[in-house]
């Protein structure tokens, strides 16, 4: 048994795979069956996709799509926080965990206006992601 013994015999059911580091470990080509390295999608951390592509077993994947595991997208910054498809309350946070600003949002972007250059925490729902500006 390999070190990824907790997935021995998922076999051809196994269609997603998610991994989430940032420092790549290599492992044997044997560590998944080639029926999910052609048939399931390899999800990874945003910006990290080409690092998969270079390094066993990750490499032979067929599909490998990067992703953002907190769940909110589209933040920019500029003055400005901007999420895009936001649904329920937004929150916007200095540092020091001050409240700077919070919202409804319906599905749609929002955007909140902040004091200036800094780092920010913005959360929408449960899930929080850190921004600077």
């Amino acid at each position: 048994m390999h070190q990824w013994g907790y997935l021995e015999n998922v076999g051809r059911s196994l269609k997603e795979v998610c991994c989430l580091m940032k420092t790549l470990v290599e492992t044997d080509a044997d560590t998944f069956e080639n029926e999910v390295y052609a048939n399931a999608v390899l999800y990874v951390l945003a910006g990290c996709e080409e690092k998969y592509k270079t390094v066993e077993p990750w490499r032979n994947f067929s599909v490998i799509k990067g992703f953002d595991p907190t769940g909110i997208s589209g933040v920019t910054v500029g003055g400005v926080v901007k999420v895009s498809n936001a649904s329920g309350s937004v929150s916007v946070y200095d540092v020091s965990g001050t409240l700077v600003k919070s919202v409804n949002a319906d599905g749609g972007s929002v955007e909140i206006a902040v004091p200036g250059h800094g780092t920010y925490i913005v959360k929408v729902g449960g899930k929080t992601v850190k921004v600077a500006m």
